[in-house]
């Protein structure tokens, strides 16, 4: 602040010098180094400083400037400074790149931390699902190890078997609960945890509360332990749970202890199950007990305060474009001003150019509309109002007698600015080539009828100062594209990674669903060989086993291989076949590439059908070799399918082969590489 604070004094001091500067330069009707002094502190602080700052700071350049000028020859009062008012517009136009350009970067840098964000989602949620897919196949590996056993009729050591059966049971109920998106509601799970307490437990307070999954756990566990305190160590004739909306309370009739000495603190219940686990989520847990006056155990949380890191890509893409649509018609607004600024020499009657000036200011105020409708959308024709517009400029010389060209200045500055505009459409280099066309040629015009020195220091002035603020105005609106498309390939990005997140949750919600399917399946039989109520040998207890096992291991070992989209298609005529008593094995391919659905389609017609008419047993693989992909089916099918195999319609490649009463089709599709994809 202290350098830009120097800055500005520095500018003033020289502005106030004017008369020093310029000696008897004409600063009431031609342009002058000190025009192009404020002219540049004007841009640049109104880029680099808020609005209300360079707003003062362009007040006060004018009013020095004006002061400075007040004692030179022609100068009767500010207002015939000339262009000392076009330093407002130089204001409000660096004022509103900086607003747009503002807008523009902080839409985004929004965007580019939800895409960062959403890509860490991504991969955290990738490692959890990888840790609870470990875990589970891990612990499920001795269940399904066990079933195995017991459809294969290979443990026959009925005690032995109970035992391994009792800890299979043991290890599901360790088995990780995955973090659903969704609140969980807590009162359902206090409840079960009241029925297991031996104590008279009384439950007041709400009967829903919804809370985040992680916290819920959390509060489950801790009220779980506050529990098992009342029936070991309290005494207590009822324990009384409370819940409020952030709130749970824990309290009994027992004989209670001395909060003042080292129980509550050296306790592992209390220290870790209780207090640990509350502050794990940011909660806290209080513990209020006296000697025979009973325990009240507090515990209140607040509800996480999660970084919103989603954005509404709709709502950014429009801001966007109207970021981009208000430069380009603030460039309209510029060139309408400046040309409306033209006309002041006409209201004074000075105007050398009559009659004319009024019909030029007309066409750049024709051409500005023209730009305004050009913005939005293409407009026929617009080539030629800009080729018009720079043979405007140059015919402008070639219209007032060679001693009056610096009279029409403001003239051929708006007609420039409407040129600018005009362009807003065109690519950077095309916009840049046709302003540096239309400042040519009037240049050379006007060297040509006026080859002074005096005329070529105004000239070089306007280049200075009028077309390079220009060139600067078409490089923004580069910058606001670049922004743009940098914001819509993050969006893109975004919605990719949504996408994808999308389907893996969806595939990680159907699988936990299996799994809990195969948990309710799989209890009853391991628990039925815990307690020996089941017996081993008998057939169908070993049929029962050979599927759930199958099933298992299809759950956890090739989890991956069914996320693809022909596994999963296929996965519905697995469990029907499953339902009705059939024994699927399966051996599936790691990587599988991509196939289109119609290859997918005929692929897995005649696997359906087989699969719907087994009678006992089949088995799948789906291999990949180098362009092609090939899947068998082993089975006991009907005849009636291999049939109905043989007469579907348009169906890929096969070979079919009988043996007895098993039927083995052998399906080969081939991968054809076209524009990218996979196709059949």
């Amino acid at each position: 602040m202290s350098w830009l604070v120097a800055d500005i004094c520095a500018v003033q001091v020289f502005l106030v010098s004017t008369p020093f500067v310029i000696g008897n330069f004409d600063v009431a009707s031609e342009p002058s180094v000190p025009l192009l002094v404020a002219g540049s502190t004007v841009i640049a602080i109104g880029i680099a400083e808020s609005a209300s700052r360079s707003l003062l700071t362009t007040a006060l350049t004018m009013a020095i400037w004006a002061y400075g000028c007040s004692n030179l020859a022609g100068v009767e009062n500010p207002f015939t400074i000339f262009n000392l008012d076009y330093l407002l517009v130089e204001w409000a136009l660096a004022a509103a790149v900086r607003r747009l350009v503002v807008g523009s970067a902080r839409n985004t840098d929004t965007a580019t931390a939800a895409v960062n964000a959403a890509h860490v989602a991504s991969e955290v949620s990738d490692a959890r699902r990888r840790y609870e897919r470990e875990q589970w196949a891990l612990m499920h590996d001795t269940a399904a190890s066990t079933l195995l056993m017991v459809g294969q009729a290979s443990a026959l050591n009925t005690a032995r078997l109970a035992e391994q059966a009792k800890r299979d049971i043991a290890a599901i109920e360790l088995v990780p609960h995955p973090d659903d998106e969704g609140p969980i509601d807590l009162v359902p799970m206090l409840r079960d945890i009241c029925t297991e307490c031996v104590t008279p437990v009384q439950f007041v307070g709400r009967n829903e509360l919804d809370v985040d999954p992680i916290i819920g756990r959390a509060i489950t566990a801790a009220t779980r332990e506050a529990l098992n305190n009342v029936d070991r160590h309290s005494n207590a004739t009822v324990a009384v749970v409370s819940i409020e909306e952030h709130a749970i309370s824990v309290k009994d009739d027992g004989v209670g202890f001395d909060c003042a000495s080292d129980l509550s603190t050296t306790r592992h219940g209390i220290r870790n199950s209780i207090v640990g686990r509350l502050r794990d989520v940011h909660g806290e847990a209080t513990i209020t007990s006296e000697p025979e006056m009973g325990t009240d155990v507090e515990m209140t949380w607040t509800d996480n305060a999660t970084v919103e890191t989603s954005v509404d890509h709709d709502k950014s893409e429009i801001d966007i474009a109207r970021i981009l649509h208000r430069y380009g018609y603030g460039l309209v607004t510029v060139a309408v001003v400046v040309a409306l600024l033209g006309t002041i020499p006409m209201w004074s009657g000075h105007s050398p150019l009559g009659w004319k000036a009024e019909l030029l200011v007309a066409f750049d105020i024709a051409a500005a509309v023209v730009a305004a409708a050009a913005i939005r959308r293409p407009v026929p024709g617009l080539a030629l109002w800009q080729l018009a517009v720079i043979c405007t400029a140059p015919a402008q010389q070639l219209m007032i007698d060679a001693g009056h060209l610096t009279d029409i200045e403001g003239i051929k500055i708006a007609t420039t600015w409407t040129l600018v505009a005009l362009t807003f459409r065109s690519t950077p280099r095309k916009s840049l080539l046709l302003l540096a066309g239309g400042w040519f040629l009037a240049c050379a015009v006007e060297l040509v009828r006026s080859p002074t020195r005096e005329t070529a220091a105004i000239l070089g002035c306007d280049i200075a100062g009028i077309a390079f603020v220009q060139g600067i105005a078409i490089i923004f609106v580069v910058l606001l594209r670049s922004g743009w498309s940098q914001w819509r390939e993050l969006a893109h990005q975004y919605a990719r990674i949504s996408a994808l997140q999308a389907i893996n949750q969806a595939l990680q919600r159907d699988y936990y669903r299996r799994y809990e399917e195969l948990s309710r399946s799989v209890v009853p039989l391991l628990r039925g060989l815990a307690d020996r109520t089941l017996s081993p040998c008998d057939p169908g207890m070993r049929a029962r086993a050979l599927i759930d096992a199958a099933r298992l291991r299809r759950l956890f070992a090739q989890s991956d291989s069914f996320d693809h989209p022909l596994l999963q298609e296929l996965r519905p005529s697995i469990d029907r076949a499953e339902a009705e008593g059939v024994n699927v094995t399966f051996d599936i391919a790691a990587a599988l590439p991509e196939l289109t659905d119609d290859a997918r389609c005929e692929l897995l017609a005649a696997p359906m059908l087989l699969l719907a008419r087994s009678r006992s047993q089949a088995r799948i693989v789906v291999t990949t070799g180098p362009g092609s992909v090939t899947l068998s089916v082993v089975c006991d099918c009907t005849a009636e399918a291999r049939n109905a195999v043989e007469g579907l319609p348009n169906t890929a490649r096969f070979e079919l082969t009988t043996l007895g009463e098993l039927t083995w089709i052998k399906l080969h599709h081939t991968l054809i590489e076209s524009t990218g994809q996979l196709q059949l």
